[in-house]
């Protein structure tokens, strides 16, 4: 595996860094069954560059921290495409009362996410991934906690495989996912780990319009145009 040169900060932006994964995923470019599903907001800018790069069709997967609490909400597990959700161990020792608010959590989650799926896809159908090589692709991954809700519900789908692409993770996070999917492509696993805007010069928060313009770019093929198509990887990590 490449690894970039960390003396530096590795990544200039996402865009670069989805430039940098398509490089650790040079093997399977061209795959007619391959998939890249990438997690908004900022995962579909990440994504963008690396099924571009593939040539490979881009799709989005719907990922959503499960919150309840008042002032100091706390994060109880997570929601993901297909609603399946995937919960913290400690919510299985619960009250009556909390668990009513749990469920209510749960259910509104479930379809402010069904939401968000319709409004990336504008009503188009997802994408088939039956029996189809699936490339997973996020900014960074601090608990993974999210990503473990993504495979769960990917399972249910009945991929061929998952491989998970992070340009950033922390130690734990890249040992949980290394566990639960097929491979994990991440080439920036820094200990101790701060946070996943550490490993960028630029990490803006990213609009639902950028992250929506990054998926309809690829699904209209405009990767043939892309100044990256003749020599991908000419800018190097950067």
């Amino acid at each position: 595996m490449h690894s970039p040169s960390f003396n530096t900060i590795p990544y200039r932006d996402r865009a670069a860094a989805g430039r940098w994964l398509a490089k650790e995923l040079q093997t399977l470019r061209s795959a007619e069954d391959l998939v890249v599903l990438g997690i908004p907001r900022g995962g579909l800018i990440v994504a963008a560059e690396v099924a571009r790069l593939l040539r490979a069709p881009l799709d989005v997967f719907v990922v959503r921290k499960i919150r309840i609490g008042g002032e100091e909400p706390h994060q109880i597990g997570a929601m993901a495409s297909g609603g399946v959700c995937v919960l913290n161990q400690e919510v299985l020792q619960t009250t009556e009362a909390e668990a009513l608010r749990i469920a209510e959590a749960i259910a509104e989650m479930r379809d402010l996410v069904l939401e968000e799926e319709n409004r990336f896809r504008q009503s188009r159908p997802a994408t088939p991934l039956e029996d189809r090589n699936v490339v997973l692709v996020d900014d960074g991954a601090a608990t993974g906690g999210s990503l473990r809700a993504a495979i769960a519900a990917l399972r249910s789908l009945s991929p061929a495989s998952i491989t998970v692409a992070l340009p950033v993770a922390s130690p734990e996070a890249s040992k949980q996912l290394s566990d639960e999917a097929e491979d994990l492509v991440c080439p920036f696993v820094p200990d101790p780990f701060y946070s996943i805007g550490l490993a960028y010069e630029r990490f803006p928060r990213v609009s639902e319009e950028l992250a929506s313009n990054s998926l309809e770019s690829v699904r209209q093929g405009a990767y043939l145009n892309s100044p990256y198509t003749k020599s991908p990887y000419s800018d190097g990590q950067r």
